[in-house]
């Protein structure tokens, strides 16, 4: 999905607000609220993909209406969960987290 507000930290006011810069994501939660989310990015500086935690910080006046862009919020990263080299690396893991975790909670 691509990310409307990627430049964000572009603007003057919001340069060091640490926003979310990545203008294309694979969104890995069902639903985006006050809880924390999940991302995969891949980061051409590094040449990694990374499964990041997010978070909300702003509702925009009028999200995009095109089904292609998330615009429902403009997010921040919380930290990084797990970074690969591989797209097959963060399949793995996420099929070993979601076979280990502990659903009762």
């Amino acid at each position: 999905m691509k990310y409307e507000f990627f430049d964000a930290n572009l603007f003057p006011e919001l340069r060091n607000a640490a926003l979310f810069d990545f203008p294309v994501m694979l969104i890995c939660s069902d639903a985006w609220n006050n809880d924390l989310n999940h991302v995969i990015v891949f980061d051409v500086r590094d040449a990694h993909f990374h499964l990041l935690q997010c978070i909300p910080v702003y509702i925009p006046n009028v999200p995009v209406k095109d089904p292609d862009f998330y615009s429902e919020y403009i997010i921040k990263e919380e930290h990084e969960i797990f970074t690969s080299s591989t797209a097959q690396g963060i399949v793995d893991w996420m099929i070993d987290y979601m076979t280990h975790r502990d659903v009762s909670v």
